[in-house]
C-alpha cells in the first residue's frame, strides 16, 4: 500500500471512519490494523479533548461493530473489518526509540 510511518490514514468500517497518521510496526501481523485507544478521549477539557483538526487523536471504538463476548459481556475489540487507505503523507510523527529511526524494509508484506 505504500504507507509509511508519518503517512495520513483513513481507517473506515461499516460503522464510520477516522483519521490518524500511520505507524508501520516491525511486529504487526500482515493483514491486520491495530490502534492505540487511549488518546481519542472526547469529553476531558480543553487539553485532552480529541479534535482530529488539532491532531490529538480519534477514537477507535466509535468505528466498531457493536458486537459483546458472550461470557463476559465485553466490547470485541477485534472482530471488525476495516478498509485503510493512505490520504496523504504526514510529517508530524514522533518517534521516541532508535529503532524506529532505522531503514526497515518491508517489501515482504
Amino acid at each position: 500500500m505504500g504507507i509509511a510511518n508519518g503517512d495520513l490514514v483513513r481507517v473506515e468500517s461499516p460503522h464510520g471512519s477516522i483519521e490518524a497518521p500511520a505507524y508501520v510496526h516491525p511486529g504487526a501481523i500482515p493483514g491486520v490494523v491495530s490502534m492505540g485507544i487511549g488518546d481519542g478521549h472526547a469529553h476531558y477539557g480543553r487539553y485532552a479533548s480529541s479534535d482530529e483538526k488539532r491532531g490529538r487523536g480519534a477514537n477507535p471504538i466509535a468505528i466498531l461493530a457493536a458486537a459483546w463476548e458472550e461470557s463476559t459481556g465485553a466490547l470485541i475489540l477485534g472482530g471488525t473489518r476495516v478498509r485503510l487507505t493512505r490520504i496523504g503523507k504526514g510529517d508530524k510523527l514522533i518517534q521516541y526509540a532508535h529503532a524506529d529511526r532505522e531503514h526497515r524494509d518491508f517489501s515482504y508484506r
